[in-house]
């Protein structure tokens, strides 16, 4: 409520932000609250299930959780991702913003299709934040850097499998057995 009536106005009134966008940015922030430090009391209830140092487990919820603060930003950049606006703007608003998360999300957890390097990371951050922007061209750049280090990570996949088990076999079938 507090939110709600302080912030949405602000952001409606001095900044033309749409009403429902203000007010899903506001809602947002305040749901985020129970995630970060040194608030987090979801964090805090967490570590105290699980016995573990409450300011630790509330810096890894706000590490987990933080591609979700983008998310307030791109409904007010991007209204038509909550329906202000035709399905032909939503459709690669929705796509681009929803790999663009993923791309941050596995960066700041460290993997993809398989571990991430520093460099791998860095460049999914990058690749992220280039999908939320809510412009096209600039939104294929940042597929284009993530697909790169897609390919890059499933063939890294391939030779730790293919190396990875001795003196591994092809498995066996049974549609080629004899009766």
């Amino acid at each position: 409520m507090v939110t709600a009536t302080v912030a949405a106005p602000i952001l409606i009134n001095n900044f033309d932000v749409p009403v429902i966008a203000a007010h899903m940015f506001v809602f947002f922030f305040g749901i985020l609250a129970d995630v970060t430090p040194p608030v987090c009391l979801a964090a805090y209830a967490g570590s105290g299930i699980a016995g573990s140092n409450p300011m630790k487990t509330g810096v890894t919820a706000l590490r987990l959780a933080i591609a979700g603060f983008l998310i307030p930003y791109v409904f007010v950049l991007e209204p038509s991702l909550l329906l202000e606006g035709s399905m032909l703007e939503l459709a690669p608003a929705l796509l681009t913003v929803v790999l663009g998360m993923i791309a941050i999300a596995s960066a700041l957890a460290g993997y993809l299709f398989a571990d991430t390097t520093r460099v791998e990371q860095v460049l999914l951050i990058i690749a992220g934040f280039l999908m939320v922007y809510p412009s096209i061209p600039i939104s294929l750049l940042g597929m284009a850097i993530a697909a790169a280090i897609v390919v890059v990570q499933l063939l890294r996949r391939r030779r730790q499998d293919g190396t990875g088990g001795g003196t591994s076999t092809a498995p066996t079938t049974t549609s080629g057995a004899a009766t």
